[in-house]
This record gives C-alpha cells, sequence and structure tokens, in this order.
C-alpha cells in the first residue's frame, strides 16, 4: 500500500487529486460526446434530484467501491484494489461513454483513498463532478 499521508501532507494528496479529477474532467468533456441524463419536469421533483445526484449517489457510490471494494481487494495489492473497484464503478454506469469517464473519475477517487487514507477528498471531488455534471445537464435544456 502507498504511504498514507497526514496533516499538510493529506491536503497535498488531496490538491493532486482535485488536480487529477480536473484534468480528467476537462478531457472527458472535450473528447466524450455529451450524455444525457433524463430530468423531471416539475420544479418539486428537480429538488430531489438535485439532492439525490449531488449528494446521496456519490457518498452511497464513495462508500461502496472505495471504501467497501477497494479495502477488501487491497490484500490483492493496490494496483489491482485500485483498477478493480475503478472497473466495478464504470461498469454501474450507463452508456459506453458515462463507463469511460466512470472507471477514469475511479481512477482518481481510489488513488486519492490511496494516498490520503481516507474517503472524503473522493468524497468532495464525486459531490463537486456530479453537480456540474447536472448543471451541464440543466444548461443543456435551458434551466442553466
Amino acid at each position: 500500500m502507498n504511504k498514507i499521508e497526514k496533516g499538510p501532507a493529506c491536503w497535498k494528496a488531496f490538491g493532486q487529486a482535485a488536480a487529477l479529477w480536473a484534468v480528467v474532467a476537462v478531457a472527458g468533456s472535450l473528447l466524450l460526446p455529451g450524455g444525457s441524463m433524463t430530468l423531471p419536469e416539475e420544479p418539486e421533483k428537480m429538488v430531489w434530484t438535485v439532492l439525490r445526484v449531488c449528494a446521496v449517489l456519490p457518498l452511497g457510490e464513495e462508500l461502496i467501491f472505495r471504501g467497501g471494494v477497494q479495502r477488501l481487494l487491497r490484500p490483492l495489492g493496490p494496483g489491482v484494489a485500485l483498477a478493480g473497484q475503478a472497473v466495478l464503478f464504470a461498469a454501474a454506469h450507463g452508456s459506453a461513454e458515462a463507463k469511460i469517464y466512470a472507471f477514469a473519475m475511479g481512477l482518481v477517487f481510489g488513488w486519492a483513498v490511496e494516498h490520503t487514507g481516507r474517503l472524503w477528498p473522493g468524497m468532495g471531488l464525486h459531490c463537486l463532478n456530479n453537480c456540474i455534471v447536472l448543471a451541464g445537464c440543466l444548461a443543456e435544456r435551458g434551466l442553466g
């Protein structure tokens, strides 16, 4: 396992993970065609959609894939654990484009866990990522 950073070094690892996330997010937006997300028409349902997409799903997925799967696979080696959880994370997403993007993000979020020993960096980046994707979908629909 990689050295787990503490204190200021943990924040440095988080910053590196955030930089990796930004690179993957920009590359994904440039290289992969825009995906579609089914959004409700009713404003009252939109509140629940935002809550689900921006908080509930990313937090749950981080607990399952990085907190559970990655840690369960760690005895096979950190590389296997990192790749394995990313593959399963990608499989849980929709289109081929979404799977490619999710695989890359799974690697970034998993890298953050390996280097910080904590789930919160991936949780924060995952929530941010989903909020930006949702905002893009709303903007395409003319609500942004």
